[in-house]
């Protein structure tokens, strides 16, 4: 019993200064570079894919942090993205995240973006809203591609789950930010 309370005593320093938003990245420590599946068949009937080596690095480059923020640098990349179906390639981004180092619950309740960055994956992987940015146009009875007036907007995991891959729930936008919408969160 002793022993034990010992080794507990021991060890609270250590718990006390774990701190999971600055400890629990996926750092790239030895210059692992960043990979993808890229399709080149015809999705989703008979798609094949090419394995394409990246010169970027993969994983969260750099962490820096104060007292009251941390910010996370990365490319957005990872080794072994995709397969994903739709097309477009894995392009490096320059992605800065900052974070609160001492988070606290919001007194009033904020609705959570549907396009763009709203969180990121341990990896540096940006999970984008849940919407691709495909809205109704009432004026024209359309749903225009990046626009609409956001009446409704189409969900990517039901709209477009099929060309997502398998590892993240992710794929490259149109300017080649591989992003996740879905899942693993």
């Amino acid at each position: 019993m002793k022993k034990r309370f010992l080794l507990s005593l021991l060890m609270l320093p250590a718990m006390l200064q774990a701190q999971p938003i600055i400890n629990s990245w996926i750092m790239n420590q030895n210059g692992k570079l960043a990979s993808y599946w890229a399709v080149t068949g015809n999705p989703p009937a008979a798609p094949s894919f090419s394995f394409t080596n990246t010169t970027d690095s993969a994983d969260v480059l750099k962490v820096c942090y104060t007292a009251d923020s941390v910010w996370v640098r990365s490319h957005g990349m990872t080794d072994n993205m995709g397969k994903y179906q739709n097309p477009g390639n894995c392009v490096a981004q320059n992605y800065t995240f900052r974070f609160p180092r001492n988070p606290v619950a919001a007194t009033v309740k904020k609705e959570a973006p549907m396009v763009g960055s709203i969180g990121l994956l341990l990896n540096g992987i940006p999970i984008f809203g849940l919407s691709n940015a495909n809205s109704w146009t009432g004026s024209t009875n359309a749903g225009p591609q990046g626009g609409g007036q956001g009446v409704w907007n189409v969900e990517v995991y039901k709209a477009e789950g099929m060309v997502l891959d398998t590892a993240f729930g992710a794929h490259p936008q149109q300017q080649g930010a591989y992003h996740s919408h879905a899942t693993p969160y």
